[in-house]
């Protein structure tokens, strides 16, 4: 029968059709190039990449290979692991911009020993042997690895930069040799706190054999790294700010950010013409500085308006492409994300990677999967099933498809959330040099068997880098199997000895100079030596060592102690004249028992072999010289969130000093007691209260005055002068109201009470020795410079505070910390 092609030819044709419509749909799909997103260092002005990124999440723009330098390699990095451009903008605005350039832990963190001295310097350098260390950059990030850590967790276990769901470039400058270096592989975090090391701002980063700085300072828009990666469509975003001009260099930091930069202009230019598409965002005013919530946000708006100029291009871009717009990318590693494989076809499974997994070791992972490296699957749905069903009484997990090199292979990322938390198998501590392994791990206090807990860990870390041997803390976990895991502590050593200077100028010694050493392990680990000295005005020094281990668990700790002070004092008279001068020598030697009752508060009890000399200079000859031993007890409580300009908490400090007869088993021929406390509290964000009260008590008149109290200075009681009161007995009640006019400049409001004066010294007036009272009131302006408080104080004062009531104007200048 002959063929009736009427009816045979158009069904054949319209398959014919079909077929090809199918056919250069796939070619157009296979053929949409390579898409490269470059992303440039810019410091805060690299906020505005957070608009670019939430404008490619709406389009769903496939972005195939990322790179970035400096900030843009910090925004890039967690873009590359998953986050979507609006968690992106979540992380900038939850961190304390202002905490994480910081490597000063909170002061209510820092061990009582490690700030029992920090009050009295403000310069602290670090020695090498016993010559100067000059810092590496004013930062040295601990709290920055602290963030970075946090949010690159879910990625810890992948090294291979090529195996996140993006393939991911970050460009630093290995300071030894030179050379730019796109940075492929290694620890996440380690490689975003690298490309951001702005040299002098920064401490450079020890990455394997590299010592690595900013790569801002060689390739800030780095085009062709992307180009190198397969790149062949590239997006590029730059906030780089352009070279100064001649009138805008007139400062330190422009001269220092010009010079530095130099060699990357002309790399940059050649980079934006290498560019398909580029974005400048228009910023403004606003600095690589400008890390205020403010500035920010103004920044991040700059971006958006970017992003919507460009938006429309972009989107001709994908039709020209033949991409229909889909859904946005969802949050963290998201199926729709990733998974670009044609359905129906085997796909070669190139790598297994798993996220958050800090529970299963690979060979647990390829067993579970049933499938590794290599094979071939085509039912991914089949995979996550599976998966779920084996694992369900471990965590929930998804798995997901990413396609790789070609439309035939894939990689699987399984995504876990644990029910169960890790094991802690072993504990490995990398990177130490002069502490021991044992000195770190019981520091750390978490071992094999305990249950490892994320929250528990960071405060651990926290802790250890407040003790002041640490320079640099982060962790790893390497999965080892049934659940358990290798513990990585990676640390870097801060030198073990500090030089600590400050100066004191005051009317009464004119010009002090106060000069510390602090040295931790000299002989063992956590061996502690402080010495402190102060010369010029007078001569004072006091040195001291003890063996704490620096561990809040060593409740008690033995120490040794020896002091020198040689000063004068004036001696007024009953009218509040100096009527002589005596030149005072106290030499003290001793040891005891320490013990530390807190983070906050440690308690020493001393017997100590004490000699003191106290001989008339000017105006009289007479003197005492004595050989005694004493038995010395020191209480302190510091809760203060500053040690020199304190907002909040409580300072307690109390003392007792008991002489005995011919021998201990004698008795004390006297003691006397006093103690201090003070306590700040914030008022609101500009004023802030200051509460503070001292009471001394004497056992017996019956000694020489010499040994009377004289604390009351200018420095805690308005309008006395040194030694003006020698008294057994006397109680104070102060307060401080403190406005902040800026962030260095201060106007205070001072009154403060002597209540109960008792002042032997005039034995021979019983009217003015007492129970006296006596105040003064006035006002203080003051200016927190690099060398101290300056201080001019203003008001009114006793005369005489052993014949009050007769009121005089009074003022006095200071420079530095209180004597």
């Amino acid at each position: 029968m002959p063929i009736d092609f009427k009816y045979s030819k158009t069904p054949s044709l319209i398959l014919f059709l079909f077929f090809i419509f199918l056919f250069t749909t796939n070619i157009s799909a296979k053929q949409r190039p390579k898409v490269g997103l470059v992303l440039s260092g810019g410091g805060a002005k690299g906020f505005a990449h957070i608009e670019i990124l939430k404008m490619l999440d709406s389009l769903n723009f496939p972005i195939d290979y990322i790179a970035g330098t400096s900030m843009g390699g910090i925004m890039g990095g967690f873009y590359a692991i998953g986050y979507s451009g609006s968690e992106i903008e979540n992380i900038v605005r939850e961190i304390n911009w202002s905490r994480i350039f910081s490597d000063s832990p909170p002061r209510s963190r820092v061990p009582i020993l490690e700030k029992q001295y920090d009050s009295e310097y403000r310069l602290n350098l670090q020695l090498q042997g016993f010559q100067i260390k000059p810092p590496s950059g004013f930062i040295a990030g601990q709290e920055i690895m602290k963030v970075f850590s946090r949010y690159t967790n879910p990625v810890s276990s992948i090294t291979n930069f090529d195996e996140f769901p993006i393939p991911f470039r970050c460009v630093a400058v290995d300071i030894v040799s030179g050379k730019e270096v796109a940075i492929d592989r290694g620890y996440l975090a380690l490689a975003m706190r690298s490309t951001m090391s702005i040299p002098s701002a920064f401490a450079p980063v020890a990455y394997g054999d590299y010592l690595f700085v900013d790569g801002g300072v060689a390739n800030n828009l780095p085009v062709d790294v992307v180009r190198k990666m397969g790149a062949e469509f590239v997006i590029a975003v730059n906030v780089g700010a352009p070279p100064l001009k001649r009138d805008q260099i007139n400062n330190v930091l422009d001269v220092t950010l010009q010079t530095v930069f130099i060699p990357g202009f002309k790399r940059e230019e050649a980079n934006i013409a290498a560019s398909d598409i580029v974005i400048t965002p228009e910023i403004g005013s606003f600095g690589t500085g400008d890390f205020f919530p403010d500035a920010i946000n103004s920044i991040i708006i700059s971006g958006k308006k970017a992003a919507s100029s460009q938006k429309d291009r972009l989107t001709g871009v994908l039709k020209e492409w033949g991409i229909t717009q889909t859904d946005s990318r969802d949050p963290l590693i998201s199926k729709s994300q990733v998974n670009d494989t044609v359905s129906g076809v085997k796909h070669r499974i190139t790598s297994i990677q798993t996220l958050r997994n800090n529970l299963l070791s690979r060979p647990e992972i390829t067993a579970i999967v049933a499938i590794d490296t290599g094979d071939f699957v085509e039912d991914i749905d089949w995979l996550e099933n599976q998966f779920l069903l084996d694992n369900s009484n471990l965590f929930v997990t998804t798995v997901l498809s990413h396609k790789n090199t070609s439309d035939s292979t894939a990689t699987i990322f399984i995504n876990v959330r644990e029910k169960i938390q890790p094991i802690i198998r072993g504990v490995e501590i990398h990177g130490n040099e002069t502490l021991s392994f044992t000195f770190i791990y019981n520091l750390l206090g978490l071992k094999p068997g305990q249950p490892f807990d994320y929250r528990l860990m960071n405060d651990r870390l926290d802790e250890l880098y407040s003790l002041g041997y640490f320079q640099l803390l982060y962790y790893t976990l390497t999965p080892y199997e049934n659940g358990r895991v290798i513990l990585n502590l990676w640390v870097t050593e801060r030198s073990h000895e500090k030089l600590q200077l400050g100066i004191k100028l005051v009317e009464q010694y004119n010009f002090v100079a106060a000069f510390g050493l602090q040295m931790n392990s000299i002989l063992f680990d956590g061996m502690r030596f402080q010495f402190n000295m102060q010369v010029a005005g007078f001569t004072r020094f006091f040195a001291h060592i003890s063996y704490p281990s620096m561990q809040l668990n060593n409740f008690a700790y033995p120490f040794a102690r020896i002091s020198y002070e040689r000063i004068d004092e004036d001696d007024f008279s009953d009218q509040g004249k100096i009527a002589a001068r005596y030149n005072v020598d106290d030499v003290s030697a001793g040891g005891g028992l320490g013990f530390i009752l807190s983070r906050s508060a440690y308690l020493e009890a001393e017997i100590a072999h004490h000699y003191f000399s106290y001989e008339g200079k000017v105006a009289t000859s007479f003197g005492i010289h004595t050989h005694s031993t004493a038995f010395l007890g020191r209480l302190k409580i510091d809760e203060l969130d500053d040690a020199f300009i304190p907002s909040k908490g409580v300072l307690v400090t109390a003392n007792f000093f008991g002489k005995f007869k011919n021998t201990m088993a004698d008795g004390f021929e006297f003691y006397n007691a006093k103690i201090s406390a003070e306590h700040y509290q914030k008022v609101n964000s500009h004023l802030n209260l200051k509460i503070s009260g001292k009471y001394f008590h004497f056992s017996t008149n019956d000694v020489h005055p010499a040994w009377y109290f004289k604390d009351l200075n200018p420095y805690n009681f308005f309008g006395v002068e040194f030694y003006q009161l020698r008294y057994t007995r006397l109680g104070t009640l102060g307060f401080k109201l403190r406005h902040r006019l800026s962030d260095s400049y201060f106007i205070s409001a001072i009154a403060d009470l002597g209540i109960g004066l008792h002042n032997p010294y005039f034995h021979w007036n019983d009217e003015i020795q007492l129970n006296k009272s006596f105040w003064a009131a006035g006002t203080e302006l003051s200016y927190n410079s690099i060398i101290g408080l300056m201080s001019l104080q203003l008001g009114s004062r006793d005369r005489n505070p052993v014949h009050p009531g007769n009121h005089e104007f009074w003022s006095t200048f200071s420079i530095g910390l209180p004597l």
